[in-house]
């Protein structure tokens, strides 16, 4: 026995040592207070410093993705009298990022494509493609119903079959008011209206900045 309580120190200045070299977990450890090593756990908690230092847990791309909109639709356009164009129908493609709040920025494209006699008498063909970029901001004013308004800039390419004009690029700004209607927890309806100024010398008549008015009628996907 007496060998047996000279030995005990040893051992456990051994079995401590073994421990320490292995990574055991301290609910192992001699040195520790025996437990529940889901107790044990419990009790070790994080630097809340250090988690504000480790800046947003949502990555960039994450964010735009869970963020993203997609909306597109019917444009109903009266074309200023510079361009000599009739009235036509044309189409709209916008996606949309939501900035959190109120604020959202877009990326749009315009497509028209449709005959007009305005300019030549007869049955001129003309393509009118069109890259816009921007911001918005909307609001709620009841329950699944939004008003907003977007302001745009970009580029347009007008194009035509007469060969007596040439096609040419031009520049456009807009404005748009408008209201969506919520019909799905995923999808609403979109009705407003937009003005262009638009400066291109298409049709060799436009030499000042025209108006354009436009109706639209579409529908929003939202994530």
């Amino acid at each position: 026995m007496r060998s047996l309580a000279f030995a005990l120190p040893f051992l456990a200045a051994t079995a401590a040592a073994w421990a320490d070299d292995l990574g055991l977990p301290p609910a192992l450890s001699i040195d520790t207070p025996r437990g529940p090593y889901w107790a044990i756990q419990d009790t070790v908690q994080e630097d809340p410093e250090q988690d504000e230092e480790a800046g947003p847990s949502q990555p960039f791309l994450e964010y735009v993705t869970f963020h993203s909109e997609l909306d597109g639709g019917l444009l109903y356009t009266n074309f200023g009298g510079g361009l000599d164009l009739e009235t036509d129908t044309g189409a709209y493609l916008r996606w949309t990022v939501d900035l959190g709040g109120n604020a959202t920025v877009h990326v749009a494209y315009r497509h028209y494509d449709f005959e007009s006699s305005e300019a030549t008498g007869g049955h001129e063909h003309v393509l009118i493609r069109g890259f816009l970029a921007g911001v918005g901001y909307r609001e709620e004013i009841a329950s699944g119903v939004e008003v907003s308004g977007l302001a745009s800039a970009g580029l347009m390419k007008w194009e035509s079959t007469d060969s007596a004009f040439r096609d040419e690029p031009g520049y456009v700004a807009s404005g748009e008011l408008g209201l969506s209607i919520r019909l799905h927890e995923a999808m609403r309806l979109r009705i407003g209206g937009a003005g262009d100024w638009v400066k291109t010398d298409f049709h060799q008549s436009s030499t000042r900045v025209e108006w354009n008015l436009s109706g639209l009628i579409g529908f929003e996907i939202r994530g």
